[in-house]
């Protein structure tokens, strides 16, 4: 399992709603946020990605003067998607400014357009991706980030079919890995503990290099809190940072080549965590089709010969028992290794990842067909043709036999 580093930028966005001003503290993934819904006292989220609409009420939005601040707001785009940001007065200042100074002139202009709004609503400002935004209101402050996306790479080969992998709600479908698993060559599976899974079962018909990718999860939310250590620290998974925490906003990969739910380390091909994308530059990503694409989200690539496989899709953070009242004083977390947090089971929400598989063209099916694993593609496709043969045969045989009988 690779060891990442994850971004605290706005972290503090929901620990300072919930220790500051008294909301609801950390959620246990019992319930999943429906909108519009007030994050904070002031800023209410109309609608989420792809297109956000907040309203920002002026005479009740209130700056946090803690340590530990509301935080920036982060916020991704995608071809189509859109974000207005409804204001009840007009600010005493707004500035913008490119996200990213490479993108700034080419297809992502930094800025946006303002129309009159209704009722309690002064003014609508619709924003262009690639756009750093201040509202000043008076005393206080409002940072949004509204960040571009640019397209990867599709995988190498065709993209043979699109899968929902979904894991039933409470939890009532889970693998153990209590003993844990260590060792070489399965460093990606370096997993222990607890988790909620559901598998995709396939056959390679034909050998050769093949990828998984998820390319969305449902429900898209979003903040977590990190226990049990003194890196505990609020984080968001975009693409909306903010709601209630689903595990599965951190979907992770097992491949076997034959899989017990009862024996979780036996039969392990390959494992991944997170996409191998170099995200210094702080620009999202999203695919050929305009998916949102997070860092977080698992993409494995493996040579596979042919034979019966089980893909597993679970999730990085495991089953256990979240306390949020006994999290330590906040930390910056930027650069620091997290391990798992813990979910609970009960209350859990039905949960799905869509994932993509690449390869060789006509070179894999879902489900299992036993036969293959023993006799290969060529065999199993010339039995085919032999029984195929054998029918014809005998219907032609058939045949003749009745003419026979109708000329005696």
């Amino acid at each position: 399992m690779s060891t990442r580093t994850r971004s605290s930028v706005i972290a503090t966005v929901a620990l300072a709603s919930a220790a500051t001003l008294g909301l609801a503290s950390a959620a246990t993934a019992a319930e999943v946020t429906t909108y519009p819904f007030e994050l904070l006292p002031g800023f209410t989220i109309e609608a989420p990605y792809p297109n956000y609409e907040i309203t920002i009420d002026c005479d009740e939005w209130v700056e946090d003067d803690s340590d530990a601040g509301y935080g920036d707001f982060e916020l991704a785009w995608v071809p189509g998607g859109t974000l207005d940001i409804n204001l009840t007065c007009e600010p005493e200042d707004l500035y913008v400014e490119p996200v990213d100074d490479e993108l700034d002139g080419g297809d992502f202009p930094a800025g946006y357009e303002t129309t009159a709004g209704t009722g309690d609503i002064e003014l609508v400002y619709s924003f262009d991706p690639n756009t750093a935004i201040q509202f000043d209101l008076g005393e206080h402050t409002i940072f949004i980030y509204y960040f571009a996306s640019v397209e990867l790479d599709d995988p190498a080969g065709d993209l043979l079919l699109t899968q929902e992998a979904t894991t039933p709600e409470n939890g009532t479908q889970t693998l153990d890995f209590a003993e844990g698993i260590t060792d070489e060559p399965f460093v990606e599976c370096d997993l222990d503990e607890e988790r909620v899974y559901a598998a995709i079962e396939f056959t390679v018909l034909e050998g050769g290099a093949y990828t998984f990718r998820v390319v969305d999860v449902s429900p898209l939310q979003s903040g977590e809190l990190r226990l049990g250590s003194e890196f505990a620290d609020w984080w968001t998974y975009e693409p909306n940072p903010w709601g209630d925490y689903v595990p599965i906003a951190d979907p992770f990969f097992v491949l076997y080549s034959s899989f017990d739910p009862d024996q979780p380390a036996q039969g392990l091909v390959e494992c991944n965590d997170d996409i191998d994308v170099d995200l210094s530059n702080n620009v999202f990503m999203r695919d050929s089709a305009n998916h949102f694409i997070s860092g977080v989200y698992p993409e494995l690539i493996v040579d596979l010969e042919p034979g019966e496989y089980t893909l597993v899709v679970t999730t990085y953070d495991t089953v256990g028992s979240p306390d949020p009242s006994a999290a330590p004083a906040k930390v910056d977390a930027a650069d620091a290794p997290l391990a798992p947090a813990e979910y609970e089971l009960d209350g859990l929400p039905e949960q799905s990842a869509t994932v993509q598989f690449w390869g060789v063209e006509g070179g894999l099916e879902l489900g299992h067909a036993a036969e293959l694993a023993e006799t290969g593609p060529d065999s199993a496709r010339s039995t085919g043709l032999a029984i195929a043969a054998l029918l014809a045969l005998l219907v032609g045989a058939a045949a003749v036999t009745i003419a026979r009988r109708r000329t005696a």
